[in-house]
């Protein structure tokens, strides 16, 4: 899976593009879930099923949750 930082704006209807380099990635199904601030983060569906099931109990929108074990 590729992480990256992309800057997008959405289009006169609203759309999203999709860097044509990973667009392959997202064939398969792709979840779009909103991050922390003004962020979006899309997925992979396989990845996206993966994190769930490991995922702690609590809302994926809490910091406490989603922070880094270090």
């Amino acid at each position: 899976m590729q992480t990256d930082y992309f800057e997008r704006k959405l289009d006169d209807k609203r759309r999203l593009t999709i860097p044509a380099e990973l667009r392959a990635e997202f064939a398969s199904g792709v979840v779009l879930t909103r991050g922390f601030g003004k962020y979006l983060h899309l997925y992979p569906q396989q990845i996206w099923d993966r994190e769930v099931e490991s995922a702690p109990t609590g809302s994926i929108l809490d910091e406490r949750v989603c922070r880094p074990e270090r």
